[in-house]
């Protein structure tokens, strides 16, 4: 619903309804599922192999890209989720962090 404006020109009313729209996109990190958490965990506890963390993540990225496209046109991101920590995942590997599931 658009939003009412009314104005007045030399005494005559005139009501006009506004709308705007203003288009969005995601462009960044999406919630991870349980799966995906409890994964990132297992691997970091060294229950889990790496080949399976990957297979974990890759099948998170195909769901959310799934997900995104029902949304309609626009940018497709993976929702960072492969991503080690979407607070300092540009810094993880340089630096001795324990921010994310990788193991040191």
């Amino acid at each position: 619903m658009g939003k009412l404006c009314i104005l007045q020109i030399n005494k005559i009313y005139i009501k006009i309804s506004i709308q705007i729209t203003i288009p969005t996109e995601l462009i960044g990190s999406l919630p991870r599922t349980t799966a995906l958490l409890e994964g990132q965990q297992a691997y970091k506890a060294g229950h889990i192999s790496l080949n399976q963390l990957d297979k974990l993540q890759d099948h998170a990225v195909r769901q959310t890209l799934s997900e995104l496209e029902k949304t309609g046109p626009g940018q497709l991101t993976d929702g960072e989720q492969a991503k080690p920590s979407f607070l300092v995942y540009p810094y993880v590997f340089g630096f001795d962090l324990d921010f994310s599931f990788y193991k040191h």
